[in-house]
Formats: structure tokens, C-alpha cells, sequence
């Protein structure tokens, strides 16, 4: 019994990192979008959230 709810409870702090990963991706997704040059592209890769914590 004591297992089962600990897997449940893994499994739904695993579903909510993914949730937060997957919204740093969009905001790092609309950071790219609105560069519009080369230098602006490079200075946003940079700033990104997927970037700086290596997901």
C-alpha cells in the first residue's frame, strides 16, 4: 500500500517537471520567434531557460 502512493506521487511530480519544461520550451520557443537578426538570435540563445538549466 505504502509503495503504491509513493509511485503515484513520483509519478505525479515527474508529470508536473514535465509541465514546467515543456512551458520554459514555449517561452523559450517565443523568445526565438520574435528575434529578427542573426546578432538578436545569438544574445537570445544565450537567455534561454532550456539552455541555461540543460534540459
Amino acid at each position: 500500500m505504502v509503495r503504491t502512493w509513493l509511485d503515484v506521487l513520483d509519478r505525479a511530480l515527474n508529470l508536473y517537471q514535465l509541465g514546467l519544461q515543456t512551458m520554459q520550451i514555449a517561452g523559450d520557443i517565443r523568445k526565438l520567434v520574435v528575434s529578427t537578426s542573426l546578432v538578436d538570435l545569438k544574445k537570445n540563445l544565450q537567455n534561454l531557460d532550456s539552455v541555461r538549466f540543460g534540459m
